[in-house]
């Protein structure tokens, strides 16, 4: 394919609902197609606390590195 033409296939392969709902029905239809179980409310609870968890640690390294930045910048 040349590059004119490929750019014109590549300008008309824009993003958007309609292109995603043509993709997800075609999708569904393939006898091949694997799909993801649910997750049940005692896993998606790990998943929340684990995430918690992650964020205050994030948070507090963030904190204790400022706080060193202030103490550094006073000579403390």
């Amino acid at each position: 394919m040349d590059s004119g033409r490929l750019r014109v296939a590549l300008r008309q392969a824009q993003k958007n609902d309609r292109a995603d709902a043509e993709a997800i029905a075609e999708a569904a239809l393939r006898p091949s197609m694997r799909f993801v179980t649910v997750k049940s409310v005692e896993t998606q609870g790990r998943a929340v606390a684990f995430r918690t968890h992650q964020c205050l640690v994030w948070q507090r390294t963030q904190l204790i590195n400022a706080l060193r930045g202030c103490l550094e910048r006073h000579s403390v």
